[in-house]
């Protein structure tokens, strides 16, 4: 399995200096590091979802993630938000989601099989999606 990467280099579309909040529709990041996922969750959108992600990680501040506005969720985002949360650890800092996981990520966890996983560090990733 290929881990996605978090390093912080521009998409052909994005231009230099562009902030977080200017991310695309459906994902934002507010002035309390909260990031907030709406719509579908899904592979299509994965590298947007990415490039938020590694945009919030860059200042090393803890990070909220607010998914209540999901509509849709896949595994590829259910990955993303696992990665970025060890690239956080890494970094000294911290993510968490800011609801325990409910509705249609509960349920793409739930059918993935994800809240009984044990992550490299022993600690239980169902922890995590609460």
């Amino acid at each position: 399995m290929v881990k996605p990467s978090f390093d912080r280099r521009r998409s052909p579309t994005e231009k230099r200096g562009e902030k977080v909040s200017e991310m695309p529709i459906g994902a934002r990041v507010d002035a309390k590091r909260m990031v907030r996922f709406d719509g579908s969750l899904t592979l299509p959108r994965a590298e947007a979802i990415r490039s938020t992600l590694a945009a919030a990680l860059d200042d090393g501040a803890p990070i909220a993630i607010d998914c209540g506005g999901a509509t849709d969720v896949d595994v590829s985002f259910i990955q993303l938000l696992l990665a970025a949360r060890r690239s956080a650890a890494q970094r000294g800092a911290s993510l968490a989601l800011a609801a325990p996981a409910a509705g249609v990520l509960r349920t793409a966890l739930e059918r993935g099989g994800f809240l009984t996983a044990t992550s490299q560090g022993g600690a239980s990733d169902s922890d995590f999606w609460g």
